[in-house]
């Protein structure tokens, strides 16, 4: 799962006894690979806006 998108359906699944892995876009075409998945999913750009100002948000 990408960090900062629906933590609240990530605490379901790890709360279900799933194995859940946080993605961390990272190394020198981070912000490029950030830009293509936001315009592939716009929500995408919603829930990262959502949860850098949404205290514990992670």
């Amino acid at each position: 799962m990408l960090l900062g998108v629906r933590p609240e359906l990530g605490n379901k699944i790890v709360s279900n006894g799933y194995k859940l892995r946080i993605y961390v876009p990272f190394g020198e075409h981070w912000y490029a690979y950030s830009m293509r998945r936001f315009r592939e999913n716009p929500q995408i750009a919603g829930y990262v806006f959502k949860a850098i100002f949404t205290k514990n948000s992670f």
